[in-house]
């Protein structure tokens, strides 16, 4: 908890440290001191405590840091000019489930240092996150996201699809279609497009004939002229199939790069269903609650740093290597950099298998930096 509060003093400058260290002492004093301090950082009260407690038995004087003094002054300059998000991974970045119940006003000290940190002029600000997180609530919320809005979306594409086809048979453009893709269609994806359609837009009649008509034309029979207007329709088919395709390829490569860091679990995407879940072996389906420290982690950046909307990221971490068996340290770093979402990437370690990898060209001895 004490290491949490010091986290605060980045909001105080030079000035107001020093000013609170030679404030009067004494019960009443102090209390008003902890107010100013709760006031000025925005952490709770005995996180405030903790900042009093650690400044007043300190004996040596803060000098003056000059101008930008405040951390705060370089959080809001970096917010106006690096055109990205900063993703920081504390040591103390994942808090198990369990220790919540143990020592339960710990989530209200870090929640309220993480709400500090992100005070900006601009509450709608998001451009720096601190991933400090209880149990899987982060990523539970952005996969629940990002399926809603798929499905959302295909709900939509469909109910419009009947107006757009309607306009052309109406211009005398509905009999008009390209072969060549409808030869190239995956019957898959039409029918998963099927499954998402209620059967009074397209009952199981009208399914057939569109199978029908695709299986022609892959087969390269000619088409009667009344079914040039159904392979037109299965043009818009297409369209929608690609289009959620393109939707739902950060989901799978969420899935693709969290499965390669799994032992004996995987995780799966319903894209008819539209649902995430974790398979164990023949068992059966567990919760992310039940990964184990290192899973969680890896699957709390990974969620992040891909089903965010941020297209770049900007990540630090402290120790990468925590919780991380030798062989997913090998990699985690470089599959991170290999994202598109990630810009830059730096961390502080003690493992050299955290750079055993294309990143060891970058990697520097913090002794070699110490005068």
């Amino acid at each position: 908890a004490r290491n949490l509060a010091m986290h605060h003093l980045s909001r105080l400058s030079a000035r107001e440290i020093n000013t609170i260290m030679h404030s009067p002492r004494g019960r009443a004093p102090a209390r008003e001191v902890v107010r100013k301090i709760a006031s000025m950082t925005g952490a709770s009260f005995s996180a405030s405590e903790e900042i009093y407690r650690y400044l007043r038995d300190t004996d040596e004087p803060i000098g003056d840091l000059g101008d930008g003094s405040k951390l705060k002054d370089i959080e809001d300059f970096l917010s106006e000019n690096l055109g990205g998000r900063i993703l920081y991974l504390p040591t103390y970045r994942r808090i198990e489930k369990d220790i919540k119940s143990i020592f339960p006003e710990i989530e209200e000290d870090i929640q309220s240092a993480l709400r500090s940190r992100r005070r900006v002029p601009d509450a709608r600000n998001n451009d720096f996150i601190e991933l400090v997180n209880f149990g899987m609530e982060d990523v539970h919320s952005k996969i629940t996201d990002r399926m809603e809005y798929l499905r959302q979306t295909a709900l939509t594409e469909i109910r419009g699809l009947t107006t757009v086809y309607l306009r052309d048979v109406i211009r005398n453009a509905g009999n008009t279609y390209d072969a060549e893709r409808v030869q190239e269609f995956d019957q898959a994806d039409l029918r998963r497009i099927f499954a998402s359609m209620d059967e009074t837009i397209l009952n199981h009649e009208d399914q057939a004939k569109i199978y029908s008509v695709v299986e022609k034309i892959k087969e390269g029979v000619g088409i009667e002229e009344n079914e040039k207007y159904v392979a037109h329709y299965i043009s818009y088919l297409i369209d929608i199939g690609e289009g959620r395709a393109k939707r739902e390829r950060p989901i799978q490569l969420f899935v693709q790069t969290c499965n390669q860091y799994l032992y004996g679990k995987e995780l799966r995407f319903d894209n008819t269903e539209y649902a995430v879940s974790i398979s164990y072996e023949d068992e059966g389906t567990v919760e992310m609650e039940d990964l184990s420290s290192g899973e969680k982690q890896i699957v709390s950046l990974f969620a992040h740093l891909i089903l965010d909307d941020s297209a770049k990221n900007f990540v630090i971490i402290d120790e990468p290597e925590l919780s991380l068996s030798v062989d997913w340290q090998q990699r985690f770093l470089q599959d991170i950099s290999d994202l598109e979402t990630c810009f830059f990437i730096g961390a502080v370690t003690h493992s050299p298998f955290i750079f055993d990898n294309k990143l060891d060209p970058y990697a520097v001895d913090l002794i070699s930096c110490i005068q």
